[in-house]
């Protein structure tokens, strides 16, 4: 069920290139698109959180103008 997902904040930071901080501010301020597993451990699916920063990089994009 979980494969190919990346787990823990550490690795979900890795995959997007920021910082841990930065990875779990991306969650609870953008509604970066983490999964709760067993034991409450954070997980990605790849395929959307790519998604997810396309999107955001054209929002960041419109507010600079």
């Amino acid at each position: 069920m979980t494969q190919g997902w990346k787990t823990g904040w550490k690795e979900i930071a890795k995959y997007i290139g920021r910082s841990e901080k930065t990875a779990k501010l991306y969650h609870y301020k953008y509604s970066l698109p983490v999964k709760r597993l067993p034991g409450n451990c954070p997980a990605i699916i790849p395929y959307e959180v790519d998604l997810w920063l396309i999107n955001f990089d054209r929002r960041k994009k419109l507010q600079k103008g």
